[in-house]
């Protein structure tokens, strides 16, 4: 969707993410399955209070067998010498 007239530039695509029932019901498994594929960063996902949010496409990415995209690192810090 193109901007507003006054050159407002258009939004991002949105980032879909699922609960880890919905990821377990796409991927055929436990609930808890899914939370660990979450948990041990086999998936691109983050935690919403109790809740794991599973990125949509890591999870397709998952189902193909290929490996999950990794996030960037934050960047090294040095330590502070005193």
């Amino acid at each position: 969707m193109p901007g507003s007239g006054d050159g407002t530039p258009p939004a991002p695509a949105a980032t879909v993410e699922l609960t880890a029932g919905e990821a377990a019901f796409l991927l055929g498994c436990s609930t808890e399955y899914a939370r660990r594929l979450a948990r041990t960063g086999r998936v691109l996902a983050r935690r919403a209070g109790p809740a794991w949010l599973i990125n949509r496409q890591a999870l397709d990415t998952y189902r193909k067998g290929q490996p999950c995209p990794t996030p960037s690192p934050p960047p090294e810090s040095k330590p502070t010498t005193r």
